[in-house]
Parts: C-alpha cells; sequence; structure tokens
C-alpha cells in the first residue's frame, strides 16, 4: 500500500519537470 500512497505523488513532479523542460526549450527557441 506504500507504493500505491507514493504514486500519485511521483506523477505530478514527472508532469512538473516535463512541463518545465518544455518551457526551457520554448525560451531557448524564442
Amino acid at each position: 500500500m506504500k507504493g500505491h500512497a507514493y504514486g500519485p505523488i511521483v506523477m505530478p513532479t514527472t508532469v512538473y519537470q516535463v512541463m518545465k523542460l518544455l518551457s526551457d526549450v520554448y525560451h531557448t527557441l524564442n
């Protein structure tokens, strides 16, 4: 059950990191 509770925490963090990466790339291209 511990892993299941940890799951929801990992996903938003991964999404945030991806969005931040895309944001950095976007600003670099412009």
